[in-house]
């Protein structure tokens, strides 16, 4: 890959992608690894069994550092600080199915984002990058 101000193209994209340029500390590269952290430990998925095959619903917070405002906003506790994430449908979205995430500080700066998330909507598994690892339990979606 050809390298442009000292990183390759890859690089340069993944981070385009992926973050933007953190404003705390903790931001600095590994906020994102560490909600999906935190929602593997927190968070469970729900369903049902119709027709014999199960109906997944959206991921469910199960601490309290882990609060869904809606289906569109969700606050995160990460080391000692609040963080407010938001969910909207990307641009090639067909009826909800791929998302775009951001992560704000406390004083409402994006500390990081992703982009076209296969998510469906829903703002945990957006922020896991559409790969959560939870328990499943039966019971209304």
């Amino acid at each position: 890959m050809k390298k442009k101000n000292g990183m390759t193209n890859g690089v340069a994209l993944f981070l385009a992608l992926t973050f933007m340029a953190p404003v705390s500390a903790l931001a600095g590269g590994n906020l994102l690894p560490r909600i999906a952290g935190l929602i593997s430990e927190c968070a469970v998925r729900t369903y049902t069994v119709k027709n014999g095959k199960k109906v997944y619903g959206n991921l469910r917070p199960t601490c309290d550092d882990l609060q869904l405002d809606s289906e569109k906003k969700a606050y995160i506790h990460v080391g000692d600080q609040w963080f407010t994430a938001t969910i909207e449908d990307a641009a090639d979205s067909d009826d909800g199915d791929l998302n775009n995430v951001y992560v704000y500080d406390a004083n409402g700066s994006t500390v990081a984002q992703r982009r076209e998330v296969l998510a469906f909507g829903d703002i945990l598994l957006a922020l896991t990058g559409g790969r959560a690892d939870v328990p499943e339990v039966y019971g209304q979606n």
